[in-house]
């Protein structure tokens, strides 16, 4: 996947789904054990709102390109227990499932934990997607892309707790799937 430019998301982000995005968020930290861990790490309150909070931002937007491409989906806003999440949008056709991650703008791999599914089992997602964002001047720019399952099978790597996401420094506390992003279709 070639280089992105970050572009300015539309106003198609409405506010409904900014308090909906936020109330799922509030929902979901309020809900979370005290000691708990996402990817290793012990996260805060605050850390856990945020993640909650621009993950579903992401799908939002990631929803709305998928829309412009023809193709209507369901945003998924119920909370489920670890293990149980199958997919962030459906779509309302066919009923094919996406999972989505969302990060900000400086990643380069896509992620995947893989006690999500199963420790060596593969998802049984049928696409994969990304968007990356950064806020500046209070304008959300994103760019974001996907993939298919066959590709996601053929390009994933597995990435052990402790060994570092390609191409950084930065360790895994857990046992990731990671694809680098330039497997990815551009959808901007």
């Amino acid at each position: 996947m070639k280089a992105f430019n970050l572009e300015y998301t539309q106003p198609f982000i409405n506010i409904e789904l900014i308090q909906q995005c936020h109330q799922f968020a509030e929902t979901k930290t309020s809900s979370a054990n005290p000691n708990y861990f996402r990817g290793g790490q012990k996260r805060s309150t605050q850390q856990i709102y945020q993640d909650e909070y621009w993950g579903k931002i992401g799908e939002c937007v990631f929803q709305q390109l998928m829309k412009k491409r023809g193709i209507t989906t369901d945003i998924d806003f119920n909370i489920y227990r670890a293990n149980q999440d199958h997919g962030d949008l459906i779509d309302t056709h066919n009923k094919k499932q996406y999972e989505i991650k969302t990060s900000t703008h400086k990643a380069n791999n896509y992620l995947l934990t893989m006690d999500q599914y199963g420790q060596d089992t593969l998802p049984d997602i049928d696409f994969h997607g990304f968007v990356r964002y950064i806020v500046v001047d209070g304008v959300i720019r994103c760019d974001a892309g996907i993939i298919t399952r066959h590709t996601f099978e053929r390009e994933h790597e597995k990435i052990r707790a402790g060994q570092c996401i390609p191409h950084t420094g930065t360790p895994l506390k857990v046992d990731n799937w990671c694809v680098g992003l330039r497997y990815f279709e551009p959808l901007i």
